[in-house]
C-alpha cells in the first residue's frame, strides 16, 4: 500500500530511468477513503509522468486478485504494512501474493515498526506493532513447491536460507553518510 508515497518517490524514478516497472499495490478501493488514496496517489504520479514513468496500480485487500503477475518482480517490498494486514486479516494473503509475485531468486523485503520482544503476538496487532518473531516464524512455499519458506527470507541458489532482522543500532545523523 503506498500511501504517502516515500519509497514511490525513490523507486519509481529509478525504475523508470533503468527500463524497470513498478507495481504499486495500492488500497482496495472499496470504501470512500480508499478511493480517495488511491485517487491522490493516481494524480500524484500523473503530475510528473516523466519523473515517475509507467507505474501500474494495482489493488490489494481481502478480495483483490494478485498484486502483480505470477514471477514477474525482482523485488517486493512492503513498508510499514504487515500490522495493518493483521488487523485486517489478510496478512497471509499479502504474503502469499508477494512471493507469487517474485521471480525466482527474488527478493520479499520488510520493512516494519518492531514491537516489544518477547510476550505473545496478538494476531490482529491491537496491541501495537509486529514482533519480528512471529513474521520470520509463518511458514511458507515457494511457487514450485521446493519447501518451507520464510516472510523473512528471499530463494537464493543453494536453497532458502532465513534472514534475520536487522539488530544495528539506527544511525546518529552525523554518521550518516552525505552526497
Amino acid at each position: 500500500w503506498p500511501g504517502a508515497c516515500w519509497y514511490t518517490d525513490i523507486l519509481a524514478p529509478y525504475l523508470a530511468a533503468s527500463g524497470g516497472k513498478l507495481y504499486a499495490a495500492n488500497l482496495q478501493p472499496n470504501d470512500p477513503i480508499a478511493i480517495e488514496v488511491v485517487e491522490a496517489y493516481r494524480q500524484k504520479l500523473r503530475a510528473r509522468p516523466r519523473l515517475y514513468g509507467d507505474v501500474e496500480i494495482t489493488a490489494f485487500g481481502a478480495t483483490s486478485g494478485p498484486m502483480a503477475p505470477t514471477g514477474s518482480a525482482d523485488l517486493v517490498l512492503t513498508a510499514r504494512n504487515v500490522h495493518n494486514w493483521m488487523a485486517a486479516g489478510i496478512v497471509d494473503k499479502a504474503f502469499t501474493d508477494a512471493f507469487t509475485a517474485l521471480k525466482p531468486g527474488g527478493v520479499f523485503g520488510v520493512v516494519e515498526h518492531r514491537g516489544s520482544p518477547g510476550g505473545v503476538q496478538d494476531p490482529t496487532a491491537a496491541d501495537g506493532p509486529a514482533r519480528s518473531t512471529p513474521i520470520r516464524a509463518t511458514p511458507r512455499t515457494t511457487r514450485s513447491g521446493s519447501g518451507p519458506f520464510l516472510p523473512s527470507a528471499a530463494p537464493r541458489p543453494g536453497g532458502n536460507r532465513p534472514i534475520r532482522p536487522s539488530t544495528a543500532a539506527p544511525m546518529r545523523p552525523s554518521a550518516r553518510a552525505t552526497a
